[in-house]
């Protein structure tokens, strides 16, 4: 009832070496007794001590945010403690593991060795949030050996193409706190949307020691198939359109593809699903709300087991709620660099076959036609 609720971290220094950056997070949902939020950080070898950063006083939209510092580079865990009338601190205390934004490091020559543990049993969520930009979170399984953990700095984590080829720093996550007799967890959150550069297929998760030496076997993450999704109805919280997405890197046990509305911390809403074979799409031909909660359609795969994947590819929904946007939207999606729309480029879009229009309705139809700009006659 006391604790805090979700934590978030951004690096806003996209140099390696430098962290500092905001942390945000939400009111407790009782915040009767609250008079603040105590802000500290904890280091790899010296775990028993907190650094005291800051208190923040209580807020009435619960929305919160703390500038960091400039934090050593053995930060191994930032969090925050809620503070009581009473000098207490009760509730748990949420915590956010590092991670050094290296957006801007240049790609070097890197010393290699064997042995060091590969990342496994990966989960998370990655989507696409605007064209060509990624972002999401992914968390993997590091070892449970103390005495390996103890040698390592954390993950180095590159784009890479579909040799391996690395592409692009992303950044580095900080090897977290070690807790004896429990699996090592380690994890990336990109809280905002980063460019993917251009030939990236996936990801590359290198463990790497405290001199800088990086493991000669990466673990390696595709990225999600590119979900895309127009709304062409007018009115806020309804959507109807098309949603497309890619083929699954792999099909083989592959039955069928389920949309779902989905957001954070709200139960899935199914919309349809497709038979493995078909196009890879889902018309939603009249509009449907928008489940409360839900900001993301995201595409599941079911095997033949009949069980759907853990976690989907999601995009956001840009929920159109004028005619205007939905004609602006249009316009960049179907109709870019034609300046005058005509009933020939329209016929032309209907027919062409990378556009989703298998089930294209009336009404859609007639907002199509919108889109034809009127011809003016001189008096």
């Amino acid at each position: 009832m006391y604790s805090p609720g979700q934590l978030l971290f951004k690096d806003t220094n996209p140099n390696g070496g430098v962290i500092d950056g905001v942390l945000n997070w939400t009111g407790s949902t009782n915040e009767s007794q609250v008079t603040g939020y105590r802000v500290y950080y904890r280091t790899k070898n010296a775990l028993n001590v907190y650094h005291h950063l800051g208190i923040v006083g209580k807020r009435a939209d619960k929305a919160y945010q703390f500038t960091l510092p400039t934090l050593p580079l053995d930060v191994v865990e930032i969090g925050i403690v809620v503070n009581n009338s009473n000098g207490e601190e009760p509730g748990s205390w949420p915590i956010v593991f590092m991670y050094d934004n290296r957006l801007s490091d240049p790609l070097t020559s890197v010393s290699t060795t064997s042995n060091l543990p590969v990342p496994s049993n990966f989960e998370g969520q990655l989507y696409y949030p605007q064209a060509g930009k990624i972002a999401g979170w992914l968390r993997w399984e590091v070892s449970s050996d103390r005495n390996i953990l103890l040698q390592l700095a954390g993950q180095t984590i590159y784009f890479t193409d579909a040799n391996g080829t690395k592409l692009q720093l992303i950044g580095s996550a900080l090897e977290p706190p070690i807790i004896d007799n429990h699996m090592n967890y380690n994890g990336l959150n990109i809280n905002e949307p980063i460019i993917i550069p251009n030939g990236a297929t996936q990801i590359a998760i290198y463990s790497v020691l405290e001199s800088g030496k990086e493991n000669d076997i990466p673990a390696y993450y595709p990225l999600p198939p590119t979900i895309q999704f127009t709304d062409w109805d007018e009115h806020s919280r309804s959507i109807r359109g098309h949603i497309t997405w890619n083929q699954d890197n792999n099909e083989s046990n592959i039955k069928a593809y389920y949309a779902y509305f989905t957001g954070y911390n709200v139960s899935p809403v199914e919309i349809g699903h497709v038979a493995k074979g078909a196009p890879w799409r889902l018309s939603i031909p009249t509009s449907i709300m928008i489940p409360q909660g839900a900001n993301f359609i995201s595409i599941y795969t079911m095997d033949y087991n009949n069980h759907l994947s853990l976690y989907g590819s999601a995009v956001y929904i840009q929920d159109n709620y004028s005619s205007y946007q939905v004609q602006y939207a249009l316009k960049q999606k179907c109709f870019t660099g034609i300046t005058a729309i005509d009933i020939k480029q329209i016929l032309l879009t209907l027919n062409n076959p990378s556009n989703p229009f298998s089930q294209i309705s009336k009404e859609d139809t007639q907002v199509l036609l919108s889109l034809i700009k009127p011809i003016m006659t001189a008096n």
